[in-house]
């Protein structure tokens, strides 16, 4: 049977649609997408096969990034490349490019210009979910 599940896309509430796609398209390297809406405030941006949906908000209590966790999670396959390349960019990183060996993935995590964090990784050992 082939893959039923194809994509995923977390909903992230943002203060500023244009800023937030610039941080999305020129430092994470997704398509710079069409923003909905009038005025405009809705666009999702997409690198392959994950998609971000961005929602420009007036309320600032909708923006609530996790503190204590990152608030997006990739699986990739080639983690230290995306280090690499967001660096080059200027990514600002929560977290350098390091092994967690208790669930045996290497990951980095970014910040989004709202302080959501996402984290980029790649499973290395028998422990990885991937």
């Amino acid at each position: 049977m082939s893959s039923l599940l194809h994509t995923l896309a977390p909903v992230l509430y943002v203060k500023d649609i244009h800023k937030s796609l610039d941080f999305y398209c020129d430092i994470l390297g997704f398509e710079r997408p069409y923003i909905w809406g009038d005025p405009p405030g809705f666009a999702m941006p997409k690198r392959e096969h994950i998609i971000i949906m961005l929602s420009q908000t007036n309320d600032s209590l909708k923006i609530q990034p996790k503190k204590d966790i990152w608030d997006v999670y990739v699986w990739v396959s080639d983690v230290k490349f995306l280090y690499e390349e967001f660096k080059n960019k200027g990514a600002n990183f929560t977290q350098e490019l390091i092994l967690k060996e208790h669930y045996g993935n290497l990951e980095f995590i970014v910040e989004d210009p709202d302080c959501y964090t996402i984290a980029f990784a790649e499973g290395i050992s028998k422990n990885s979910f991937f």
